[in-house]
């Protein structure tokens, strides 16, 4: 069965980019071979990382 899909906005500023997941995000994720991350970049530097399949972006 597959995961809920959420809903993430984007505050202003924030920029978001998508990549392969790490080993480690991988495991914590349980992300199938080939599902990629979105990360999102606050202004301010800090970085949130979601899973691609199961997140959508929006913006306010």
């Amino acid at each position: 069965m597959p995961e809920p899909t959420e809903l993430v906005a984007l505050a202003p500023g924030e920029k978001a980019s998508a990549r392969r997941p790490t080993d480690a995000e991988r495991r914590t994720y349980r992300l199938g071979e080939g599902v990629p991350v979105f990360v999102i970049t606050a202004p301010d530097g800090s970085v949130t990382v979601h899973p691609a399949d199961r997140v959508q972006l929006t913006r306010p």
